[in-house]
């Protein structure tokens, strides 16, 4: 919806009489009609700054290279990349549950060490 033109408004809100001055609630009123049509000027302005702002972008990533685009042997050594690292991984996630599984054993240990010699200390006495 387009706003009226701002003569219109003022017009509609009080009856301009050339020879008397306007009225002091005539002048607040002008004030808020403008206030009104500049704060919905700004809104529409900043819709289409955001309009054109997401154009932009999506034209932009339409010009941005794809992965699929690349040469061959980029994707290629990518792929062996991505390979070596799974295989790193899996080979640090062994690792790590090993470690758990040693220090398990030593925990258990230490643990019937402890009982062991507290049974000797009580049978000492």
């Amino acid at each position: 919806m387009q706003a009226p033109p701002l003569a219109t408004v003022f017009e509609s809100a009080f009856v301009v009489n050339s020879t008397k001055p306007m009225a002091p609630h005539g002048v607040a009123l002008a004030a808020a009609a403008a206030a009104i049509l500049s704060q919905q000027h700004a809104a529409r302005a900043s819709e289409y700054m955001t309009a054109d702002d997401a154009l932009a972008r999506t034209q932009q990533r339409q010009r941005a290279p794809r992965p699929a685009n690349a040469p061959t042997a980029e994707r290629a050594r990518a792929a062996e990349l991505a390979a070596e690292l799974a295989a790193e991984q899996k080979a640090a996630a062994a690792n790590e549950r090993a470690i758990a599984q040693a220090a398990k054993r030593a925990s258990a240990e230490q643990a019937k060490a402890s009982r062991r010699d507290a049974a000797d200390a009580k049978a000492a006495d």
